[in-house]
């Protein structure tokens, strides 16, 4: 999982270049490991990183009521963000 520590700092698509995030992508893959993107993401980032082939996209704050992190879940976000997946 590749992550960002501090979030005051932005998100991963803001800290990291694309060809970096591709890179650690295609060694985790030539290692046989599953590939997980995480760090501040966005529903906008989504059609970004699913061309990469990762395992697994980590949200949180987008999940959230106001899109705070250390809010409560907003059921409303989850399903939107679901229907990137489903369709």
């Amino acid at each position: 999982m590749l992550d960002t520590m501090d979030k005051s700092k932005g998100s991963l698509l803001k800290n990291m270049s694309s060809v970096e995030i591709k890179r650690f992508v295609a060694k985790a893959k030539s290692a046989q490991l599953l590939c997980g993107l995480a760090g501040s993401l966005k529903q906008q980032d989504i059609n970004t990183l699913m061309p990469l082939n990762v395992d697994y996209l980590g949200f949180r704050g987008a999940l959230c009521k106001k899109h705070d992190r250390t809010s409560h879940l907003n059921e409303q976000s989850i399903n939107t963000l679901l229907t990137f997946f489903t369709a």
